[in-house]
């Protein structure tokens, strides 16, 4: 699906972006980049890369290394094409929620940003990437369960922010993207103390 994806730029201006569906496999980066993109945004499911317990990721076990190597191949493949990707990093796993359901936010916002500053940190060391997005449309009953919580989402926001600009200082920290022009909530981030812990809001 093309889409035009607001990223940070000398211009500041809207780019032609893809939004990936499914895994970042060498041939769905290729018809990305043979589509014209030039951001593509990837799901990046933190349920996947620590399915098991906290400080699992980086892991030598072979299944999620294959889950690593990747997306280190996906930046790479991107790169060398002049792409940085975004990555949305969502879905929380069962020991940070004590739920099955993914869509329930972590107990503790700073296992959600720790993971964050050890993926952005070895991203860098792999390539370039534009920015990393906190989850997928918080505002919606959806995507965050049991319902939208603009107070839990700020804590998980800001340690986001530190844990990806420890990680990887370059890259851009994008607060979740709102369903269509969600100004009440924007409003509600900044009540709940959102400002200085992102640097672009996404928009759906």
């Amino acid at each position: 699906t093309l889409i035009a994806l607001a990223v940070p730029s000398a211009a500041q201006a809207a780019t032609p972006g893809v939004n990936l569906a499914g895994a970042p496999t060498p041939d769905r980066i290729t018809e990305a980049i043979d589509a014209g993109a030039k951001s593509v945004r990837i799901f990046a499911l933190w349920n996947a890369f620590e399915p098991n317990h906290r400080n699992q990721y980086p892991s030598n076990d072979v299944n999620l290394l294959n889950i690593s190597n990747t997306f280190d191949a996906a930046i790479k493949q991107l790169n060398a094409a002049g792409i940085e990707p975004v990555f949305v990093v969502t879905e929380a796993p069962a020991w940070s929620n004590g739920s099955s359901d993914v869509a329930v936010p972590p107990t503790d916002p700073n296992d959600f940003g720790d993971f964050l500053k050890r993926f952005a940190a070895h991203n860098k060391t792999v390539g370039k990437v534009a920015g990393y997005e906190v989850w997928n449309e918080p505002d919606e009953d959806a995507f965050w369960h049991p319902g939208p919580d603009p107070v839990k989402y700020t804590a998980m926001l800001k340690a986001a922010y530190a844990g990806i600009k420890a990680g990887d200082p370059g890259a851009a920290v994008v607060a979740g993207p709102t369903t269509g022009n969600n100004y009440g909530w924007l409003d509600s981030l900044y009540a709940a103390g959102a400002a200085g812990s992102f640097d672009v809001v996404a928009v759906h």
